[in-house]
């Protein structure tokens, strides 16, 4: 079984996630925040912080696990960077035809679960190395 990497690095690390996680889980259970280009924002944020988290513990931009990083974010949350940046990106959220996908509840309920997904999968990154 392999031991988890204790440095320093690594321990501020997993601190900065699990402060971010925290302040997600507050965001998205005690809080009424129900604007698409504010989770966007804040998730890219948060998938900005945890990637440069990363490459500065491991000292290296380009790994087999921050490529994977970068394309769960791209493929998982992408039109919701979109739409924090103030992109007006309207083919499937307000197109009439994926109309049923895009009911209010729905969003908000997988905005919040994939950005935790997406912290959630760098603290095992942080964690293993």
């Amino acid at each position: 079984m392999p031991k988890i990497h204790t440095t320093k690095y690594r321990v501020v690390g997993v601190y900065i996630n699990l402060v971010l996680l925290a302040l997600s889980l507050f965001m998205t259970f005690g809080m009424k925040i129900d604007s698409l280009r504010f989770w966007g924002a804040y998730g890219l944020f948060v998938s900005v912080v945890l990637f440069i988290t990363y490459a500065v513990i491991n000292q290296k931009i380009f790994t087999a696990f921050s490529l994977f990083f970068i394309s769960f974010c791209i493929f998982q949350f992408g039109q919701f960077y979109l739409y924090g940046l103030g992109i007006k990106y309207d083919y499937v959220f307000e197109h009439p035809f994926y109309s049923k996908f895009a009911l209010e509840k729905h969003m908000w309920i997988v905005v919040k679960f994939t950005l935790l997904s997406i912290q959630a999968l760098m603290l095992a990154g942080v964690l293993v190395g």
